[in-house]
């Protein structure tokens, strides 16, 4: 940006532009939006003829800037939500599965049943019987896959 704002042969709007955040970035403003915003008046100039340059210019590149944030936040929201939901659908190793078992063993002494009943919100509580339910469900799956490898003997 120093390059450009110095740069003679720039249009006279791309070298305040750069100047201008250049000025943001010294005082501690983050870098990539005012390199952007250079970028995009740069591109808007490519664009036009230079004798059309002027004022105009800047305030096209306010909305080219515009455009571009929006862009890159929907682009940020998308690949967040593609990693979380990569991440919810991930099976993970019965090693996990063993651990997180392990860690879980003895959670109850811990914790006061009449603090819990006392504190919990209704949403907490709810989640918890959620997972208590989900957690059965497993343990009956799994005992049913396990009696079909195993029938017991008798």
């Amino acid at each position: 940006m120093e390059r450009i704002a110095a740069d003679r042969t720039q249009p006279a709007a791309v070298r305040q532009v750069a100047e201008d955040e250049l000025g943001v970035i010294r005082n501690a403003g983050p870098v990539d939006p005012g390199w952007q915003r250079v970028r995009a008046v740069m591109d808007l100039e490519a664009q036009r003829h230079p004798d059309d340059l002027d004022a105009g210019l800047v305030a096209e590149s306010h909305d080219v800037l515009a455009a571009a944030r929006k862009d890159r936040a929907r682009r940020i929201k998308e690949n967040q939500q593609k990693r979380a939901s990569a991440a919810a659908n991930a099976a993970r190793s019965m090693r996990s599965f063993t651990l997180t078992w392990a860690e879980l063993l003895g959670w109850s002494r811990h914790y006061d049943p009449a603090r819990a009943a006392r504190e919990l919100s209704d949403d907490d509580w709810a989640l918890f019987l959620s997972v208590i339910e989900e957690s059965r469900a497993f343990a009956e799956s799994v005992a049913r896959e396990r009696e079909q490898l195993c029938p017991p003997t008798g």
